[in-house]
């Protein structure tokens, strides 16, 4: 025989219908699609976290062990993770002069180990170095540079020729390495996928402390036969629509045009102004910046010190 329900019974079989109906509301399927896309979403960004640590840890791993194979070691009284400035560190928030620059007291820019480095990769034209006072990642910057017969090749390649995401730093294949005054704009490209190659350049605009030391605004390179200091100018952001990369000029007056031109871009205001001539010479870095092709991070430093190495011949530079 069926049992009679009462009502308590029908209260409590009502209280469960709308339960069961206020659970169904809150995992519709609207709310299943949004709590899948955004586990998606977090998915792909913890994807992209790793990739980015891979991606740097693979590239310090070769630089790394390059600069161990080739160059001297810093003196026995400093710490091997130190970072030698051109002045004494302590010293912040200050305007530095190229005259108060010792090139003979950094190490990294004696012209040694460019056979050994030549012999691992016979593109290799340039050493740079780019130190920082300040907490910068991507900086301080410690390499080997290298130029091709075009400007796509080491886009995708490492040092080592071998197939890297990453890319290494690269000179335009227009500029002439053998003599850093014949142009008057040196081109060096580098990806900013990874902090490694030009990735820290993409912030440093809002990056204070490091602008307001004047120790962080000097590039220095050094060739088999040249060693040179460049003080940085100008860093903008734009797009491949401006034509910054120049290396023709028809006279004088177009370039100092054009070198006024890009220091009038120029977003950081803790940097050097210079009234430019025809006879400056001036280092271009160029980055991209996010995942528009076209957008480009430039900054632009001008030639300060410059020496031939012993027994390279000194001829007048030639004019473009």
């Amino acid at each position: 025989m069926a049992e009679k329900s009462t009502p308590k019974d029908d209260k409590v079989q009502s209280g469960k219908a709308k339960k069961e109906r206020k659970a169904y509301v809150k995992y519709s399927p609207l709310s299943l699609v949004l709590l899948g896309l955004c586990a998606f979403v977090f998915s792909f960004s913890l994807l992209g976290l790793f990739e980015q640590s891979v991606l740097d840890l693979a590239g310090q791993s070769e630089a790394g062990q390059i600069g161990r194979d080739v160059f001297v070691p810093l003196p026995s009284d400093a710490d091997e993770d130190s970072v030698l400035t051109p002045t004494d560190p302590t010293k912040q928030w200050q305007q530095i002069a190229p005259e108060d620059i010792d090139v003979d007291a950094l190490p990294f820019l004696q012209t040694v180990g460019f056979d050994s480095l030549k012999e691992q990769n016979p593109d290799t034209v340039a050493w740079m170095y780019w130190p920082t006072t300040t907490d910068v990642k991507g900086l301080p910057f410690n390499r080997q540079v290298v130029q091709s017969t075009n400007n796509d090749y080491y886009l995708n390649k490492s040092f080592d020729k071998s197939n890297n995401s990453n890319g290494w730093i690269y000179v335009d294949y227009r500029c002439n390495m053998k003599d850093l005054l014949d142009n008057r704009n040196t081109i060096i490209y580098g990806h900013a996928r990874s902090y490694l190659m030009f990735g820290g350049l993409r912030y440093l605009n809002s990056k204070t402390k490091w602008q307001q030391d004047g120790n962080n605004h000097f590039i220095y390179i050094n060739t088999p036969t040249e060693r040179t200091v460049w003080q940085v100018f100008a860093w903008y952001e734009t797009t491949t629509a401006f034509n910054y990369i120049r290396t023709y000029f028809s006279n004088d007056t177009d370039y100092v045009n054009f070198l006024n031109t890009l220091q009038s871009k120029n977003t950081i205001s803790a940097f050097e102004s210079f009234q430019f001539t025809a006879d400056d010479r001036i280092l271009t870095l160029s980055t991209c910046k996010g995942s528009n092709s076209d957008v480009r991070i430039a900054m632009h430093a001008v030639l300060v010190k410059h020496e031939y190495v012993e027994g390279f011949e000194k001829r007048e530079p030639v004019v473009k």
